[in-house]
């Protein structure tokens, strides 16, 4: 394989894996959704901001940062409301109470972290923040799995593939978020490489998705 080849795929891996995960989503054992269907409109965020970064960069047509921005916010709130709808059922009324709270809190965290970052540059703190936060959901998913095991083989179920693609792809990709402003206001070379380095993170998710939406059984938790 040709390094040009192999550098065009590199590019292109964060809107080839999600169709491809799009594409076992449509075909999918289980029909009813539930509260996967987040899983979907999640790949369907980063297909379409993704394709259009892509289409911006190469048609020379302004700076793209703003869909860069727009993916961190709209996943953020779609593996959030994925999470909360997982939960749901195990959820007292206070405690609703404290994570309205909590889910306050933290929307305004993001909002001033967008506020002041600048307009013109990667914004490393919010997708950090996101990062860290959806790691945390996954670890407590986890967490909860050891606590009380629903499944003979848990790698049975959606949920468990669907969690594990998450976790695989912003465990993975933090610090590279970390340190990707860094990088580009101070014209490191061979920057974008890193990037391309992220973007492989987004085959073992993607991956993990398809083996998810291969699955027939499906746990609330």
């Amino acid at each position: 394989m040709s390094k040009s080849l192999l550098h065009n795929i590199t590019i292109h891996l964060d809107i080839i894996a999600p169709l491809v995960a799009f594409f076992f989503a449509y075909y999918r054992k289980e029909k009813k959704l539930g509260e996967h269907v987040f899983i979907v409109i999640y790949l369907f965020i980063q297909l379409v901001l993704n394709t259009g970064i892509k289409v911006i960069m190469h048609a020379n047509w302004g700076p793209n940062i703003y869909l860069y921005k727009a993916n961190c916010l709209f996943s953020f709130i779609v593996i959030s409301l994925y999470f909360l709808q997982k939960w749901k059922p195990y959820i007292t009324q206070r405690e609703w109470r404290l994570i309205a709270i909590g889910t306050g809190i933290i929307s305004l965290l993001i909002y001033i972290i967008f506020t002041f970052e600048q307009v013109d540059a990667f914004n490393s703190y919010s997708y950090s923040i996101t990062a860290l936060f959806i790691c945390t959901y996954c670890i407590l998913y986890y967490y909860q799995k050891l606590l009380k095991p629903e499944a003979a083989k848990i790698t049975h179920t959606r949920s468990f593939w669907f969690v594990s693609g998450l976790f695989l792809y912003y465990a993975g990709s933090f610090f590279i978020f970390l340190s990707f402003k860094f990088l580009t206001i101070n014209d490191t070379p061979n920057a974008s490489w890193v990037w391309k380095f992220h973007n492989l993170f987004f085959v073992p998710m993607c991956a993990a998705f398809s083996v998810g939406f291969r699955c027939q059984t499906n746990h609330t938790i």
